[in-house]
């Protein structure tokens, strides 16, 4: 069993710019934000630290992270 347990990092590190990994775009889905402002996000996002600088650019997890980040969280679990 593998056992990883989950980090903190503020959204503010996330470099929002970066959307090398985005595949997919549209409208933001209601459900999704209610959710989210419900229970914040619970399917952490897959993110890699960009070497040089303390930024994190997004593989998976862009709408839940631009939600998140609209809905005021300053923290995400990765």
């Amino acid at each position: 069993m593998i056992n990883k347990s989950l980090e903190k990092i503020n959204i503010s590190d996330i470099d929002f710019s970066i959307d090398d990994f985005r595949f997919c775009c549209g409208v933001q889905p209601d459900q999704l934000e209610s959710s989210i402002a419900k229970y914040c996000v619970l399917v952490p996002p897959y993110l890699y630290h960009c070497s040089g600088n303390r930024n994190f650019a997004i593989v998976t997890g862009f709408r839940r992270l631009e939600i998140a980040k609209r809905l005021g969280l300053s923290l995400i679990h990765i």
